[in-house]
């Protein structure tokens, strides 16, 4: 068998090798698209997770109910913890639908629902920092 390969002109032998070479660099270029598409969705519900977090931290410094004098002595960090539920949005809107736990997607739909209810004083911090809590201990990041 290796007498048909050695009677070959080297310029054949070269040109197999380099089509061997190319084949498995391609397989390698695929493989490593198909792992950067992953890593990018781990990224995205790493992105939602952590702003959830920050979101939860920022609720702890307010007080459980707000009272129409809380509002105004807290009127800076109201306005933070609105401006984190915006970063939580995008960070979901960034997701594009890659997040499918059901009960991620209900304290989800819980915390976006009712944040305007908590600042009106119609809502205590505790039910809010569940739907975080509850966000936060679900595993959907690495399944």
């Amino acid at each position: 068998m290796w007498q048909i390969f050695l009677n070959w002109p080297w310029a054949t032998i070269w040109s197999a090798i380099s089509a061997i070479f190319t084949a498995a660099a391609v397989g390698v270029a695929g493989w490593a698209m198909f792992r950067w598409r992953k890593q990018d969705e781990l990224k995205a519900k790493f992105a939602f997770k952590k702003a959830i977090g920050d979101y939860a931290y920022q609720l702890i410094q307010l007080p459980p109910v707000l009272f129409t004098q809380d509002i105004q002595k807290n009127a800076e960090k109201c306005q933070k913890l609105t401006d984190l539920l915006a970063v939580c949005n995008y960070a979901w809107f960034m997701t594009e639908g890659l997040i499918t736990n059901k009960k991620v997607i209900q304290y989800w739909e819980l915390l976006v629902g009712n944040h305007q209810k908590y600042l009106a004083g119609k809502m205590t911090s505790e039910d809010l920092g569940a739907a975080c809590m509850g966000i936060l201990h679900e595993k959907f990041v690495f399944k």
